[in-house]
């Protein structure tokens, strides 16, 4: 969110730098839960018991998983740059809260955060989805009308 607060140039480079970022950590994820003794980690978001916190649970899955969705977003967010970005201001931060979101579900520890997970990545994809859906209706409506005849 504080992207927004940015110019352009430096936008993309924050959402670049920030992508990147969560795959060198999700590979030290994966790094983690493979060569430790424990097979599955735990962590108490704010140190609050499990049935009132947020308990996120690392296993080989689940950090496959993340590292999976690192892998498959930068060349998602470079291809996003190149094709809505400039229409769609706000596609950079849409896409770092899906990412969150994803990566939220697939470590969660109980079925209500996975709801509240799911939620996260619905609102943001609606979001997403309109920002693009918007900003390419904008450029067909202010597209010059041909008067010639010909097909477009």
């Amino acid at each position: 969110a504080l992207m927004l607060f940015y110019e352009e140039r430096q936008r993309r480079a924050i959402a670049i730098v920030a992508t990147a970022a969560q795959l060198v950590v999700a590979l030290e994820l994966i790094d983690m839960a493979t060569h430790e003794q424990a097979s599955v980690s735990l962590y108490l978001l704010g140190n609050w018991p499990a049935p009132y916190g947020i308990t996120l649970v690392l296993d080989r899955l689940s950090a496959l998983m993340v590292v999976l969705t690192a892998a498959l977003a930068l060349p998602g967010l470079l291809y996003g740059e190149a094709r809505f970005a400039q229409r769609a201001p706000y596609f950079r931060a849409f896409f770092q809260f899906e990412l969150a979101g994803l990566n939220g579900a697939f470590l969660t520890g109980d079925l209500f955060n996975l709801w509240v997970w799911f939620e996260a990545m619905a609102v943001t994809s609606f979001l997403l989805v309109t920002a693009i859906i918007v900003a390419v209706s904008v450029r067909a409506i202010t597209k010059p009308n041909r008067t010639d005849g010909a097909r477009p």
